[in-house]
C-alpha cells in the first residue's frame, strides 16, 4: 500500500491515525462504488 509512510509518521498521533482510517474507509468506499458503476452495463446488471 502506498500510505504506509504516512501511516508511519502519524502513528504516535491517536486523532490522525483515526483520521486516516476514515479516510482509506471512505476512499475504498469510493473505488468501490467506481469500479461497480464501470462493470455495470447500462441495463443494470452487475458483470461477474
Amino acid at each position: 500500500m502506498g500510505h504506509d509512510h504516512v501511516c508511519d509518521l502519524v502513528e504516535a498521533t491517536p486523532f490522525f491515525e483515526a483520521t486516516a482510517t476514515q479516510a482509506n474507509r471512505l476512499h475504498s468506499g469510493v473505488l468501490i462504488r467506481l469500479r461497480l458503476a464501470a462493470e455495470t452495463p447500462l441495463g443494470g446488471e452487475t458483470l461477474s
